[in-house]
């Protein structure tokens, strides 16, 4: 069993706006969701949920509040990578990469229309690029290698930790860059 990397990304670099909704949509489901938020890096800010079933409706809430692209990200045991996106409130679904699994051409048509709502974020050429790692991940070892390198053609960083490891203390080491994180609860 691996780590588990869990966050929510949100494109924003207005980390106010963010800690509101989260502590709107927290007033709202005390008992199902907690999360930290961390600083804004470059045009996204980081959101590391409590797992629950409350974690996708989040994000769709985060995005039509904030009218920006949301993206879900999640390392799981260090088998497979998941991407979801939300976008003004819409829940455009997940796509799953799977390290050593590459896709047919039918079966990039969906990862494609999902990453076209990157426009503005990547060129077309990016995306297409993004698209072809995506549908020949590498065969490595630990999915988190998959993880960082999506992360990195969307330069987003600190997505290599999650609740359960900030709640612990047990993080700092696998953060791109130390910021300050405020738990809502």
């Amino acid at each position: 069993m691996g780590a588990t990397y869990f966050s929510i990304q949100a494109h924003t670099t207005d980390r106010d706006a963010v800690l509101t909704c989260a502590r709107s949509f927290a007033g709202k489901h005390p008992y199902e969701f907690q999360c930290y938020v961390g600083e804004a890096l470059g045009q996204w800010t980081a959101v590391y949920p409590s797992f629950s079933a409350v974690m996708d409706p989040f994000a769709k809430e985060l995005s039509q509040a904030l009218g920006c692209l949301v993206l879900t990200l999640a390392s799981a045991d260090e088998d497979e990578v998941l991407c979801n996106f939300c976008l003004a409130g819409k829940d455009y679904s997940y796509f799953k990469i799977s390290p050593g699994r590459k896709r047919s051409p039918k079966q990039q048509a969906p990862v494609a229309k999902k990453l076209a709502l990157l426009e503005g974020i990547l060129t077309a050429d990016q995306q297409k690029e993004l698209l072809a790692y995506i549908s020949h991940p590498p065969d490595v070892l630990f999915s988190s290698d998959v993880l960082k390198t999506l992360c990195q053609a969307l330069a987003i960083l600190n997505a290599t930790t999650s609740y359960d490891y900030i709640l612990r203390n047990d993080y700092s080491a696998d953060l791109d860059r130390q910021v300050e994180l405020v738990k809502i609860a």
